[in-house]
């Protein structure tokens, strides 16, 4: 869905140009009409004119605009109405001023109004003076709200303060909370004076608490005085802490001056473990913020090869801060 509202709306918000021929060389490739500085039409043709099916299955997408409106039909190679993966022939996509989707309404063969596979006819968003969505709504073809199958709700609220979210709730259709398929109501982020989240919970409809995908219901952050966050901890329903199934309780993260962390494992009973790799503690110095050289340590702090025989590993990187070379030592 994102691809095609990229490759549709956002080009005809930026291509003024004449309709671009097809690719050479035989090759098929979008053709675009354009009308008015705005794409009309693209066609999916080899050089020759040939209409194929491109990429998405349809042949042609055609575009109408009306204010911040923006209409998408498809078509098959012979011209008639195509019937995209999730049950529709169109859409309309409205946008704000800031060119945010506000809404997408799915279309039928005659560019009515219709209900999609997924089980919903229109979606709404709305959104903070920072651009992250802190309401959602799904709507069906008599344009009331509706709960979707696959989901369990009809919607979602987000609450902030400043630009950290506090609270995501799942919604019915009278905006009241419900357990979603996920198993639980709202997400909720407790934080201190600084927007820091301080730990993560999760609800049932009814207040009490639920238990997320990952097998805990409530996890405690532990940060230095810097701010810097030291441990998470995850807990079950009834308080108990539990490794998720991970294998360990927590990672513990020591900060050695400015240039250097620690990281070490612990499991249920507040022991140091040893990870997969044949270490205990991985040893990481930084530059400009990227990892520049990682090391291993056992449980007495120690210098040891990992399971592969390997003391450490240099990393380089490009402009963009991409990994261009690892480079693996092999002694201590």
């Amino acid at each position: 869905m994102k691809r095609s509202i990229r490759r549709g709306i956002c080009t005809a918000a930026l291509i003024a140009l004449a309709a671009l021929p097809a690719a050479g060389n035989g090759e098929a490739g979008w053709q675009q009409t354009v009308k008015y500085g705005k794409v009309t039409q693209e066609t999916w043709m080899e050089s020759d004119g040939t209409v194929l099916a491109g990429p998405e299955g349809y042949a042609t997408v055609t575009y109408s605009y009306d204010k911040s409106d923006t209409t998408e039909r498809y078509y098959d190679e012979q011209g008639n109405p195509y019937r995209m993966n999730g049950g529709y022939y169109g859409r309309i996509v409205g946008r704000d001023s800031k060119k945010q989707i506000t809404g997408i309404t799915y279309l039928d063969a005659n560019g009515q109004r219709t209900m999609n596979d997924w089980g919903y006819a229109r979606i709404r968003m709305d959104y903070t003076s920072f651009g992250e969505v802190k309401f959602l709504m799904y709507y069906g073809d008599n344009r009331a709200p509706v709960i979707v199958p696959s989901l369990g709700y009809a919607g979602i609220r987000t609450e902030f303060r400043g630009k950290t979210m506090t609270r995501r709730t799942f919604l019915d259709t009278k905006e009241e909370p419900i357990d979603g398929a996920a198993g639980y109501a709202a997400q909720v982020q407790r934080i201190n004076r600084k927007n820091q989240v301080l730990g993560v919970s999760f609800e049932h409809a009814d207040g009490s608490p639920a238990t997320c995908a990952d097998g805990w219901s409530y996890c405690e952050k532990t940060l230095d005085d810097s701010g810097r966050e030291i441990s998470t901890k995850y807990y079950t329903a009834d308080g108990r802490l539990t490794d998720r199934g991970a294998g360990y309780a927590w990672e513990e993260i020591q900060y050695v001056g400015k240039n250097e962390t620690l990281t070490t494992r612990y499991n249920l009973e507040g022991q140091k473990i040893e990870t997969e790799g044949g270490y205990t503690t991985l040893r990481r110095e930084w530059k400009d913020g990227l990892v520049v050289r990682e090391s291993y340590l056992n449980a007495e702090g120690q210098p040891v090869l990992n399971r592969d025989g390997v003391g450490a590993i240099r990393y380089s990187y490009d402009a963009e801060g991409r990994v261009v070379e690892a480079v693996a030592e092999h002694g201590l």
